[in-house]
């Protein structure tokens, strides 16, 4: 007995492939065209069994005593004359094919001697050149002939009975299967040969299938009848279950197989290929407060327990029966983050975890506070018996409270560090975030050496205001003088509020000190404008002082400068604008 991982299917549908007296009909041609062609017609060929003749031109000769009494007197008879109308297509075929290939193999109708039909299978090899002229036609062709009229027949019955058929050697390897599986199965006969090789047969009834297939080797005069799971090769890869009769037919000539009759019933709808109607598993997977969802390789949900189908479909279980229905599953199979997380997994051959909105259909679903509420998928790859991917196993878990939890207590982050780094009047940046700014800006400045600076900025007059009009009128006045501010610099440049009525912008990439003096200058200009309020139009000036890097200044000492050169500015009159020296 072969190892079970040897148990699969020789190659079918090739033209050489007869069945078991195919193997002798080979050999034997093979072995007449040697010794024809070495030994220049000192063996009798009469003395073999086989039908023998040579195609020389399209004509029979030197027709064997087998070739003879299979189909008469046909010495310098024309071939096609003796084939079927319907197949002197495939004779012609099969025909340029040996001459082109050295070797072909044709099943055909030709006429007996007393006009009843036979079904021939004709097997040619071509003379080599050396040792024969050639004819106008080609080379001439040694040909022998299988009568397969019966086992045709026998297809044709075993055909009718709506079973599958198919033969297999000592060795398990299949070496017939007649071509009216077709009409059973409804696929090319092709098609129709692939046999149930072990990667087809359901794990648990392996064992049982190998030992009655030792039984009846043991057993030659045995049949054996049962039932089996198996996977179907033209379906969508479920269990069917399987009955058959095997019997031993190696002793046959018309055999020489183990000959097996199958018939398909229903598929296992009841539980998917992946799941295969454990007890554990699904016993388990109904109580788990998390949703557990088998997906095949392409995606498909081949199981969901109740937890996942509400989750990812808004729906329950079949009342009666406890399982999700097909069509819930087909609806679970279109869940996007489902189909993302297990294709995920499968292309890393592992595990893969994502959070994600739950959908049903294509509506998003809502939590108790009006967010959609969210689920943690995590995809783990499983393998089938040949050690490759088969589908994912991906659990399911609402994690909107968490999640809900985790968004909240971010917005409150986020808000404590707006408070923290941001005017509470303005919204400008304060001192503390504008020192950050400028410490990554010098650093910037070091390695790419682009040019960085500083313009500091005091209001001319603000404290009047304030005195005359009050600090709610004042703090008006600020907020439009600090939009202003901002609404002057380039949006990659940092407005600050330094406290009271101090302003500091953080300028970047310029190309020339000048090029920053016309900045400060626009600063200047646009916050001397007047500010409408309730009291008439509030005019307050401004002084700017510029201090600009120069690769080993610090964010402190370029502050500091700019702040001097303010002052210096002031000294001269308010309005102006100082290059910091």
């Amino acid at each position: 007995m072969r190892n079970p991982a040897q148990f699969e299917a020789a190659p079918v549908g090739s033209t050489d492939h007869f069945g078991g007296r195919a193997y002798a009909l080979a050999r034997n041609v093979s072995l007449t065209s040697t010794m024809t062609t070495e030994m220049a017609g000192d063996v009798d060929l009469d003395l073999l069994p086989l039908p023998l003749f040579t195609l020389r031109d399209g004509l029979i000769t030197a027709p064997n005593a087998a070739a003879r009494e299979l189909l008469g007197d046909v010495d310098t008879v024309p071939l096609h004359t003796l084939v079927d109308e319907k197949d002197l297509l495939l004779l012609d075929e099969w025909v340029g094919e040996a001459c082109r290939l050295g070797t072909a193999t044709v099943e055909l109708v030709m006429r007996r001697p007393d006009g009843t039909p036979a079904a021939l299978a004709l097997r040619a090899r071509a003379v080599p050149a050396e040792t024969h002229a050639a004819d106008a036609d080609g080379p001439p062709l040694h040909v022998g002939v299988e009568d397969r009229t019966e086992l045709v027949r026998l297809e044709r019955a075993l055909g009718a009975l709506g079973c599958t058929t198919w033969g297999v050697d000592a060795s398990t390897q299949m070496n017939w299967r007649p071509r009216m599986n077709a009409a059973v199965t409804g696929v090319s006969d092709e098609d129709a040969r692939s046999p149930f090789t072990i990667d087809t047969i359901h794990p648990e009834d392996l064992p049982r299938l190998l030992g009655s297939f030792q039984h009846l080797l043991d057993h030659p005069g045995d049949v054996l009848t049962g039932e089996l799971r198996a996977i179907r090769p033209e379906s969508d890869s479920k269990w069917f279950e399987v009955s058959g009769v095997a019997a031993n037919l190696l002793d046959d000539p018309l055999f020489e197989s183990i000959v097996l009759l199958t018939r398909m019933h229903h598929s296992r709808e009841d539980s998917s290929a992946l799941v295969d109607d454990q007890s554990a598993f699904l016993s388990l997977a109904a109580l788990t407060p998390v949703g557990i969802v088998l997906c095949d390789a392409e995606g498909q949900v081949r199981y969901s327990n109740a937890q996942a189908a509400q989750l990812l479909a808004g729906t329950e279980p079949d009342a009666e029966t406890g399982l999700v229905p097909r069509d819930v599953r087909d609806r679970m199979s279109e869940q996007p983050t489902l189909q993302a997380v297990s294709r995920a997994a499968l292309a890393v051959d592992g595990v893969h975890t994502d959070i994600a909105n739950l959908t049903v259909g294509d509506e998003e679903r809502r939590g108790d506070l009006g967010m959609g509420r969210w689920a943690r998928f995590d995809a783990r790859v499983f393998h089938g018996r040949n050690g490759n991917p088969a589908g994912t196993v991906v659990t399911v878990a609402d994690v909107t409270e968490d999640t809900e939890a985790r968004a909240a207590l971010h917005r409150a982050q986020e808000e404590l560090w707006t408070a923290a780094n941001h005017d509470h009047l303005t919204g400008l940046p304060n001192r503390a975030l504008f020192l950050d700014r400028l410490e990554q800006a010098l650093a910037r400045e070091r390695r790419e050496g682009h040019g960085v600076a500083v313009l500091y900025c005091d209001l001319d007059g603000f404290k009047a205001v304030n005195d005359r009009h009050g600090h709610q009128l004042g703090d008006d006045v600020l907020v439009e003088l600090a939009r202003r501010f901002g609404g002057v610099l380039r949006d990659t440049d940092t407005a600050c509020r330094m406290g009271g009525d101090e302003f500091v912008a953080l300028c970047e990439g310029f190309t020339s000190e000048e090029e920053m003096v016309a900045a400060g200058e626009r600063l200047v200009q646009a916050l001397s404008l007047p500010v409408p309020t309730s009291h008439g139009g509030i005019v307050v000036g401004a002084t700017v002082g510029i201090a600009v890097a120069d690769g080993s200044s610090t964010p402190g000492g370029l502050l500091s400068l700019a702040d001097r050169a303010m002052y210096a500015a002031k000294a001269h009159g308010k309005g102006q604008v100082a290059l910091a020296s």
